[in-house]
């Protein structure tokens, strides 16, 4: 059990990092730019505990579970379709609240989904729920066992102190950018590259 702890904040790490690189990737996609993404470090831990939280419920479209109880479904289709959804809709109660909550403590809009159709609230939208629901579906089917297992095979020294160090660096980072945030009512951006001027200006006027 406590190895299997440091595995799970090693999972973590990995998809924070893939999460700011969606990001960005989402960024230069629709702004023509990409950023920090208001952290030091390329990790955005919300992105980690989220996937790890999913995990934890609903395990994965090969083993579907519910908070550890095995759920009998033969169809891999149906499997998958069912993860989907229930992806889908944490992930759309997940930025529906991460939204309102930022909005009322540090007074500023994250994001802003107003302007996409099929939009939930100004935080959340079909279009977009589903592509992340998809990614996570995807990601949890093909790439999250192996990826666990990988660390399960570290040595037990080393997996434990780089995990320790990671959530260290990520935890800390989280709550400096969010201190900064409630003090200035904005996001703290350190660096920015702008791809394409008119999308970049465009999308933020």
């Amino acid at each position: 059990m406590k190895k299997r702890a440091y595995v799970l904040c090693m999972m973590i790490a990995v998809m924070a990092l893939l999460g700011w690189t969606v990001e960005n990737i989402f960024m230069a996609i629709t702004c023509g730019c990409i950023d920090n993404r208001s952290m030091y470090f390329p990790f955005l831990l919300g992105y980690g505990v989220g996937i790890v939280a999913i995990y934890l419920m609903l395990g994965t479209p090969k083993e579907l579970t519910f908070f550890g109880k095995k759920l009998a479904v033969d169809s891999k289709v149906k499997r998958i379709l069912i993860y989907m959804i229930e992806a889908f809709v944490l992930v759309s109660v997940g930025e529906i609240i991460i939204g309102t909550v930022v909005e009322e403590v540090c007074g500023f809009e994250w994001w802003n989904y107003s302007s996409y159709p099929l939009h939930i609230t100004k935080y959340t939208s079909v279009p977009t729920s589903l592509l992340f629901a998809s990614l996570i579906t995807v990601f949890m089917n093909f790439c999250f066992h192996p990826l666990y297992s990988f660390f399960e095979k570290w040595n037990g020294t080393a997996l434990q102190v780089v995990s320790i160090v990671l959530m260290v660096i990520m935890i800390a980072d989280f709550l400096y950018a969010a201190y900064q945030m409630y003090e200035t009512g904005w996001l703290l951006i350190r660096w920015r590259i702008i791809f394409n001027e008119d999308l970049f200006y465009g999308s933020f006027q």
